[in-house]
């Protein structure tokens, strides 16, 4: 039966669908075309103060600029990102809301914990992956000449020789360091690094784990020193300072760092969003930052989707390892 032999309903409503699909279809990619048309959100799953704070805060301030647009920085930490990473993962797919993800909420969160409020793989669509970075143990100046001697005094005092960090990249790095030195300090989770420095610095612990590119300007000050980094090999920006893996030979870790929106976001507003953040990422000041804090990335969109299942599966393995089961 053609269209002229159809029922009169029906040819009526064929022409009602093709009205609606020639309406509804510039109406989206106008949607697109026009984005950002209101202010952007971008949650940091951490607290104030820390590296993903002070590195987001100096995007946002040039993604503002270039938009044309608010930028927000919330800070939701908790439950080792997860917090906000859920927030994001459940907010609606526009554009506005950009997570500062990390392995910790993401690819490695399935290994931690067992009922999460989100699918790290499927609630989330990579924009882009900037920097894998690394970590420096870091003890009061004075009290500890270096990373071998460290090891020593922890043996020899383990209760009185704790060490904390704010991360799970953290919690799975000390806990591969205890296994390799057969060591039984007690660990201790921070919610912000910028408190852990604090209390390292007072001599509340023994040290920590932090970001590098926090802990530089202490170290610079003087008010911290550096013991080893996780690190495969040294770094630029602490050429004296040991890799763990020098004196507990396979002990190394590294985190990545990037934004994620929601998953269905669409492919127009994500890439570009990925063109203004790598922009952005190859300013000199930001090249700066993360050559400092470890190597810079500008993976794209796709690649990001990829590269986190694949990680997910790298990080269960490192888990294992470790001897850490999902809680």
């Amino acid at each position: 039966m053609n269209l002229a032999t159809r029922p009169v309903w029906w040819r009526a409503f064929q022409c009602a669908a093709a009205a609606v699909l020639l309406i509804t279809t510039p109406l989206a990619a106008w949607a697109q075309d026009n984005f950002p048309s209101k202010p952007i959100r971008i949650i940091v799953p951490f607290g104030p103060g820390g590296s993903p704070d002070v590195l987001s805060r100096m995007i946002g301030k040039e993604l503002q600029i270039r938009t044309g647009q608010p930028v927000i920085v919330e800070n939701r930490p908790g439950a080792n990102s997860i917090i906000g990473t859920a927030a994001v993962a459940n907010a609606p797919a526009d554009g506005y809301t950009i997570l500062y993800g990390t392995n910790s909420g993401i690819s490695s969160a399935r290994s931690l914990v067992k009922n999460l409020p989100y699918d790290p793989v499927k609630s989330l669509s990579g924009v882009i992956i900037l920097q894998e970075g690394y970590f420096v143990l870091v003890g009061k100046p004075g009290e500890v000449p270096n990373f071998p001697q460290f090891i020593d005094r922890i043996k020899k005092d383990p209760n009185g020789t704790q060490i904390g960090g704010a991360s799970v990249t953290i919690l799975v790095t000390n806990k591969l360091m205890a296994n390799a030195g057969k060591l039984e300090h007690t660990y201790v989770p921070y919610k912000e690094n910028s408190r852990l420095l604090l209390d390292v610095m007072g001599g509340q612990i023994a040290a920590g784990f932090s970001p590098v590119g926090a802990a530089l300007p202490f170290i610079a000050q003087g008010k911290l020193a550096a013991l080893a980094v996780t690190g495969p090999e040294r770094l630029s920006s602490l050429p004296n300072v040991p890799t763990i893996a020098e004196t507990l030979p396979g002990v190394s870790l590294a985190l990545w760092t990037g934004y994620f929106v929601p998953a269905k976001t669409p492919r127009p507003i994500v890439d570009y969003l990925y063109k203004q953040l790598a922009e952005i990422l190859r300013m000199p000041e930001m090249v700066k930052w993360n050559s400092d804090a470890g190597r810079a990335l500008y993976m794209p969109p796709r690649e990001v989707d990829e590269f986190v299942v694949k990680d997910e599966v790298r990080w269960q393995a490192v888990f294992r390892s470790a001897g850490i089961q999902p809680e």
